[in-house]
């Protein structure tokens, strides 16, 4: 039976508020940072994109993890946010094993301070906020030791299986566990000796439910023993060292100050609970998988993700004993530590910063529009980072662009082509640069210099209208609507977008006029010089020149009174000093010329 504590209300009032600010301090992360999915993470969602689902493909991993995140994208969605997510709700039953275990072991102000020590860890933060099932197991370890105390006290079938499951979820989330296993059997032997030979009922029911598991990863461990015989690891101190400070993070010094007052509080007290010496054999694990290394390969931030988690365990039961202020002020500097960054790169293969484009991509990208890869952009990304997975475009565009995206190789008569390049010198090439520029104008652009896509655009009619006076119209756009609306209300503002250029230079300064009429009446009209978007441009006409094109916009504002029905948009070229229009095909007895139908709904 769990050991009875005084007060018990105050703990679990204060329990409830760490789990709530575990939880915000994660899912602020997962959303407000943004942080790109690694190659592992789109892997893992890849991996469940289509009709013909296997949660067998990845060899490397058992396929449990994989079925419950199919399960979750397809009630909860595949963004990145909800995705990681799952494995911040894993996490969250996580910390409540950790408070539920040092509870039973010590009490409740073990069980709240190893609880949020248990929190803060910045591998802990990491794999508990990626989409993979490290964040399953993870937090399945501390339930796993919990449910082996409490069968331990009461050996019995009924208190067998839930340790049983337990153990066979681990395996089939992460072979990983196997290392865990390791630590999970010595503490039990620490702990209760020769009782340990009680673990055949847990140990019978776990191995039937693995045995599945086990027929299929023999390859696979033939394998791996045969690659980490050539891994070699720096000598023991530096190497026990290195992965105390890859598993902290920025925070090391912190860590080592709490792990150091946890360690002398616990000499002080000299707690006599078999538990005690359990987590003192914890301590040694990383001298064992040290050790361990040429076998199982297990001594490295990811993959000995169990090491850690004994240490902080000791650290909450230490800082137990400090008097409640200490107590309180140790919470604070885990609060402090949980939402301090984490350095990532200990910890993943970063990939290209291509989320957060697609995303932007998919409020900005219009029909018709394509995107173009630089052949030498993957090249001089892989010299800098890791390479691009195909993967990741398939999961971005299945995601952002459920409807397609065009991907061509030449720009062609593409009238809007997205170019994705190494904004460098010698970074891209330059002979491609040239042929999508040519006729284009360079536009809005989204992510980082090693992974920038830009929009060149060219104008909508390539051939375009030929005034007398040498002007030559390209055609219209409406812009700064998303998606674009079919029909317009009463008080709409209109941004239109019309393109020039001149055969030759025409010597004099024009004005443009655009208009709408209502029953023979002037309803809109924006008139004057051209107003350029590019203010290194001359707005001048007379200053244009042939093998350039000058982009203006112009506003219409919808009038209140306006009735039901189609309303064409007239252009007129004119001369400002006594308004004698300048004629050009398609133009009406006015010299005006259709160029857009503005549709209109009204009472």
């Amino acid at each position: 039976m769990d050991k009875p504590t005084k007060n018990i209300a105050w703990p679990i009032w204060f329990a409830t508020a760490g789990l709530l600010l575990i939880a915000a301090g994660r899912l602020l992360r997962i959303s407000l940072t943004a942080k790109e999915l690694h190659v592992d993470e789109v892997w893992s969602v890849w991996q469940l994109l289509g009709t013909n689902t296997t949660y067998t493909l990845d060899t490397n991993w058992p396929p449990l993890y994989y079925m419950v995140l199919d399960g979750w994208q397809q009630v909860a969605g595949r963004y990145p946010v909800v995705l990681r997510s799952l494995s911040v709700f894993f996490f969250l039953l996580g910390a409540a094993f950790v408070y539920r275990l040092l509870r039973r072991a010590q009490g409740a102000a073990a069980g709240l301070l190893g609880m949020m020590v248990y929190s803060a860890l910045a591998l802990g933060i990491f794999l508990t906020t990626e989409i993979r099932g490290n964040a399953l197991v993870f937090s399945l370890l501390p339930l796993a030791l919990w449910l082996t105390m409490r069968y331990f006290t009461r050996p019995n079938w009924r208190r067998a299986l839930p340790l049983a499951v337990t153990m066979a979820a681990m395996f089939y989330t992460a072979y990983t566990a196997f290392g865990a296993f390791i630590l999970l059997g010595l503490f039990s032997l620490l702990v209760y000796r020769l009782a340990v030979v009680q673990w055949w009922r847990p140990g019978i029911i776990a191995g039937i439910l693995a045995i599945p598991g086990i027929m299929n990863i023999s390859s696979l461990a033939v394998g791996r023993v045969a690659a980490t015989n050539t891994i070699e690891l720096p000598p023991l101190l530096p190497a026990i060292s290195g992965y105390f400070e890859r598993v902290a993070g920025y925070s090391f010094l912190p860590w080592v100050g709490l792990f150091v007052i946890a360690t002398i509080l616990m000499v002080i007290a000299r707690p006599r609970t078999p538990v005690f010496y359990g987590l003192v054999g914890w301590l040694f694990a990383p001298l064992l998988f040290y050790l361990l290394n040429p076998i199982l390969g297990f001594f490295s931030a990811t993959y000995g993700w169990f090491i850690a988690p004994g240490f902080l365990l000791w650290i909450g039961w230490g800082l137990s004993y400090l008097p409640r202020p200490g107590q309180f002020a140790a919470i604070g500097v885990a609060l402090l530590v949980m939402f301090a960054p984490v350095p990532y790169d200990n910890y993943q293969a970063a990939g290209a910063p291509l989320g957060r484009s697609f995303e932007w991509l998919a409020q900005h990208v219009e029909w018709g529009d394509v995107v173009i890869i630089d052949p030498m952009w993957k090249d001089a990304y892989c010299g800098y980072r890791n390479c691009i997975n195909a993967s990741e475009w398939d999961y971005l565009i299945d995601l952002y662009f459920p409807q397609g995206l065009q991907i061509v190789s030449e720009p062609g008569d593409y009238r809007r082509i997205w170019y994705l390049k190494w904004d460098g010198e010698g970074w891209h090439d330059a002979e491609l640069a040239q042929r999508i520029e040519t006729g284009r104008i360079a536009g809005e652009f989204v992510g980082p210099p090693e992974a920038l896509f830009r929009l060149y655009e060219g104008p909508p009619d390539w051939e375009g209208v030929l005034f007398e006076n040498g002007l030559r119209f390209h055609g219209v756009d409406v812009v700064g609507e998303s998606p674009r609306p079919l029909v317009r209300r009463e008080g709409d503002t209109i941004r239109l977008r019309l393109w020039w250029s001149v055969d030759m230079p025409v010597g004099l300064d024009y004005s443009f006029s655009l208009q709408v009429s209502r029953n023979g009446q002037l309803a809109m009209q924006s008139d004057g010089g051209p107003q350029l978007i590019d203010p290194n441009l001359p707005d001048a006409t007379s200053q244009w020149v042939p093998g350039q094109y000058y982009i203006e916009e112009r506003e219409l504002v919808v009038p209140l009174q306006m009735s039901s029905g189609r309303y064409p948009i007239w252009l007129a070229v004119y001369q400002w000093w006594d308004g004698e229009r300048i004629a050009a095909p398609g133009m009406n007895d006015n010299k005006l010329l259709p160029i857009l139908d503005l549709y209109m709904k009204a009472w």
